[in-house]
């Protein structure tokens, strides 16, 4: 996680990067633009529900909730921790993605026909309009109640 989030401060110029963390305990020292946020209490998914595993695929589900974990937020480009940005990605910023709830890359082998499937190791997602259209309630009740094979991912792509 460190060295995905070093890489994005040397190839880009946000201001602002949040460590989405299950405790208040963060083992290294980190610059001023890293905040880290616990979620270890908030109860967005039910331990019991169909995509809840264990502790990583929480971790994993909690993407979906960034549009209330981060309230003041209105888009945020979201990374897996195995991702390392190698060039400048400042012009994510400048990418008009309207009222769409995210930008991401296709994935080919799991698109068909007019279907476009789209893997979220690397996203830009418009919590503003996720918050606004509801979305984010409807996907966090789903994957409290419906299994999906990759969890978050699978249940965007079929919301979105």
């Amino acid at each position: 996680m460190l060295t995905a989030a070093k890489s994005l401060m040397v190839n880009s110029s946000v201001d602002k990067i949040y460590f989405i963390i299950e405790n208040n305990k963060f083992p290294y020292l980190l610059p001023e633009c890293i905040e880290c946020i616990n979620v270890k209490d908030q109860k967005y998914f039910a331990p019991d529900g169909p995509n809840f595993k264990n502790n990583l695929t929480y971790m994993v589900l909690m993407r979906t909730a960034l549009s209330k974990i981060l309230p003041n937020e209105d888009l945020v480009l979201s990374l897996d921790v195995d991702t390392i940005v190698d060039d400048n990605i400042d012009e994510l910023w400048e990418v008009d993605i309207g009222n769409n709830y995210v930008a991401a890359v296709r994935e080919p082998i799991r698109s068909t026909g007019s279907f476009i499937y789209i893997n979220f190791g690397v996203c830009l997602l418009n919590l503003k309009a996720l918050r606004e259209s509801k979305k984010d309630n409807e996907i966090i009740y789903c994957l409290n109640h419906f299994h999906y094979r990759d969890n978050e991912q699978d249940c965007c792509n079929h919301k979105f």
